[in-house]
């Protein structure tokens, strides 16, 4: 798992020796940086900025090294993000999360109310990842996940009650370790500024108030 913090560190320390080490072979510079962005547009990174690069602006290498260290920092931020947030999900997955049709789900990605998405023209199933926030008709902005999570903790296997019990008790844990509530505690420290295991409670403790919300809170779907 690649964290917060150790992201940060590569920021602040890696970036700039990683490129200076890339450029002692120029011949192979450019065609790592064409790699590595064909690698991003595959992701949920946002690749826009270098579709308008030529070869001949490329071919300088002071510009070239400017596009490398925004791409290792793009990169580093993705490979810090929780999974649920890096989740990409079908209009067929979303479709049943949402509880509507896949015509529905496509006509909402027409009507901009996937904030943000743009289906590529040159694929044929959107991908949409969970961190994209969807608006509801009435206006309300909901983050895809949760409806995600929500979906499947009303539909778990296992006995709801039970779930929520085990989610509750694991929060009093965590209320008991750190002297309060998250809000009061770890929510009010940078991520920069916390030990290696503040950091990983920090992230499962968010998780579980997520989770614990979803039987709590049941959002408005349509």
């Amino acid at each position: 798992m690649f964290t917060a913090y150790e992201k940060e560190a590569f920021v602040d320390q890696s970036i700039d020796a990683l490129t200076q080490r890339i450029f002692e072979q120029p011949n192979d510079s450019l065609l790592f940086f064409k790699m590595l962005v064909n690698f991003a547009n595959k992701t949920t990174l946002d690749t826009s900025a270098y579709k308008q690069l030529s070869e001949e602006v490329l071919s300088d290498p002071n510009i070239l090294k400017e596009h490398y260290y925004v791409l290792f920092q793009q990169m580093a931020e993705y490979a810090s993000k929780e999974q649920s947030d890096l989740t990409l999900y079908t209009t067929g997955d979303l479709a049943k999360y949402f509880g509507v049709s896949i015509t529905a789900i496509n006509n909402w990605i027409k009507e901009g109310r996937f904030i943000g998405y743009t289906k590529d023209k040159n694929n044929k199933q959107a991908r949409i990842s969970g961190s994209t926030i969807w608006r509801s008709r009435t206006g309300k902005l909901h983050k895809v996940q949760d409806i995600v999570d929500e979906w499947e903790a009303e539909n778990d296997i296992d006995d709801n009650n039970s779930v929520q019990v085990t989610i509750v008790n694991q929060l009093i844990a965590y209320e008991k370790k750190y002297g309060g509530p998250f809000e009061q505690t770890l929510g009010m420290k940078a991520t920069k500024d916390m030990t290696a295991d503040e950091e990983t409670d920090a992230s499962a403790w968010k998780y579980l108030i997520r989770k614990y919300d979803t039987f709590g809170n049941r959002t408005e779907k349509n």
